[in-house]
């Protein structure tokens, strides 16, 4: 699918520019440390989760529209759920200061994170929106710049803030 495709148009340089500039702050700052967790296998860890979840709700928003929000949510939970596992070498290792191996995973998760989350949020909520109008009580704005009635006898009121359906005592906002 092309949301897919934009991803990774978007997600492979994303991940290369910050793997070369962790990999460089590593080795010229803390070249004295030695950290249990490479830099590549969490990056890797990260463009994986990343893709595949991506990849997943891009299925659950095409298929279960209404249930993208919560497809999102569990993606989100079985990704820390998965750091914790990922991070279990350096829990259990008999290394005393676990602070930059720690440090070195989340950096790089939260940024992923955020990139998951403005990617999806692009990509998917405005899609569930377009598919699914809302109902209410009222129209979406009060400054109206077109007004017009179909075939069908239903009300369309043109605002600055999108296009509203009168019908049977109420508004489809779309």
């Amino acid at each position: 699918s092309k949301k897919i495709a934009r991803l990774f148009v978007y997600l492979v340089p994303i991940t290369v520019v910050f793997y070369f500039c962790q990999e460089f702050i590593l080795s010229t700052y803390f070249n004295q440390i030695e950290f249990k967790i490479t830099t590549f296998s969490i990056y890797l860890f990260h463009f994986l989760t990343v893709a595949v979840s991506y990849t997943l709700l891009v299925l659950v928003n095409k298929y279960f529209f209404q249930q993208t929000g919560y497809a999102f949510l569990a993606f989100g939970i079985i990704k820390m759920g998965l750091s914790v596992f990922f991070l279990m070498p350096v829990v259990d290792s008999e290394i005393a200061n676990k602070i930059p191996d720690v440090l070195s995973f989340f950096i790089p998760f939260f940024i992923f994170l955020l990139f998951s989350c403005t990617r999806s949020g692009k990509d998917l909520v405005s899609e569930v929106e377009r598919q699914s109008p809302l109902v209410t009580n009222d129209i979406s704005n009060q400054q109206i710049t077109a007004f017009g009635e179909d075939g069908k006898g239903h009300i369309w009121i043109g605002t600055f803030r999108g296009l509203n359906k009168f019908s049977v005592n109420e508004y489809h906002q779309y």
